[in-house]
């Protein structure tokens, strides 16, 4: 990497750093003192500060590609307001080349997000909203592949779907004895909530007795247990927050079950196509700076990329829940705002003189 692409480099990445943490802390912050209103015995102020720090990287990794458009344009309009980049024009440096500088940084930055994405997203949901829910006494456990777990006393509850906070899939229930010995197992296709009662349907029952084991078989029964909807809310894991890996099992799973994956399925081409946003974004940067905003002062061209950014977030979020509801195919749901952004971006970068 050349001196010329190490101090651009460092520019964008100055920009950027300073937007997401200055934006990231306020979400924080707000996001603490909704949270404050649930402290109670366990769950003390340290906590719900720690959870609102560790479900934010969900948000940081939604707004990525808005944060890395204004660091960008940050760092790009500091260096064209002190006439740097026209120094560097007038010292024969092409827009192309200082374009594969700026593009540089940018895929450094999608291969960071991907990163973030798979690795610490993933894992700081789960574990935040465990110790959430442990904390306030909820004996609930989310354990990726293995779904949700429960103690409801000597009573083990393992959901390994989560539809919603209404309905269930492949539950299985154990229930030990005094001693520790298994009294019983129940396995059933699903759970549904309705009129403040749990219904199980397509039940199996094991029985285990001194004198054996019995089976019996049920198309409905009710299901009596301390889990309600508003624990199963606290503890679940929307798709958009699972790993590649793990949207790839959970569709192999409901699909040989023949369950509906739409949502598992947008969420999977929402995260490939994640980490292009952020690199178009990089290059949306480019025309601002280079182009027919190049006279407008940077606190301007600041503002129009927070409205652009915020505006390309609001319609990959609306496109992907627009695709979940008239069954649009996932790829096509996911992939529409950043074949749009590209198309923009090009189209811009086209009148760059």
């Amino acid at each position: 990497m050349s001196l010329l692409d190490r101090y651009i480099a460092r520019s964008v990445l100055f920009g950027t750093f300073i937007t997401t943490f200055v934006l990231m802390t306020i979400f924080v912050i707000l996001f603490f003192f909704a949270e404050l209103k649930f402290v109670e015995g366990k769950y003390t102020v340290a906590k719900a500060a720690e959870f609102s720090l560790l479900t934010n990287t969900r948000m940081l990794r939604d707004l990525f590609p808005m944060l890395a458009l204004i660091g960008s344009l940050l760092g790009l309009g500091l260096l064209a307001n002190s006439n740097e980049l026209t120094v560097m024009r007038a010292a024969g440096v092409s827009i192309g080349r200082i374009t594969w500088s700026v593009m540089r940084v940018g895929i450094m930055m999608m291969v960071v997000i991907t990163l973030f994405s798979e690795i610490v997203v993933p894992a700081s949901e789960q574990y935040a909203k465990t110790m959430r829910a442990t904390a306030l006494n909820q004996k609930v456990f989310i354990g990726g592949n293995a779904g949700m777990w429960m103690r409801d006393t000597n009573t083990y509850i393992n959901a390994r779907t989560v539809k919603n906070n209404q309905r269930l899939e492949n539950i299985s229930v154990y229930k030990l004895d005094e001693m520790g010995r298994m009294e019983s197992a129940l396995q059933a296709r699903r759970a549904l909530y309705k009129d403040e009662q749990w219904t199980l349907y397509e039940v199996k029952e094991t029985l285990f007795t001194a004198r054996g084991t019995q089976v019996k078989r049920y198309k409905k029964m009710p299901w009596r247990t301390s889990l309600q909807p508003k624990i199963v809310d606290v503890v679940s894991i929307a798709p958009i927050d699972l790993s590649v890996t793990e949207l790839i099992q959970v569709i192999s799973h409901l699909s040989s079950n023949e369950q509906n994956t739409q949502r598992h399925e947008v969420a999977f081409w929402a995260k490939l196509f994640s980490p292009l946003a952020t690199g178009l974004m990089v290059f949306l940067a480019i025309p601002f700076v280079f182009g027919s905003l190049r006279t407008v002062p940077i606190s301007q061209r600041l503002l129009n990329g927070i409205l652009l950014g915020l505006g390309f977030y609001l319609f990959n979020e609306g496109a992907i829940r627009f695709g979940v509801v008239y069954n649009i195919p996932p790829v096509v749901s996911a992939a529409a705002p950043v074949v749009l952004i590209a198309l923009y971006a090009w189209w811009m970068f086209r009148r760059v003189r």
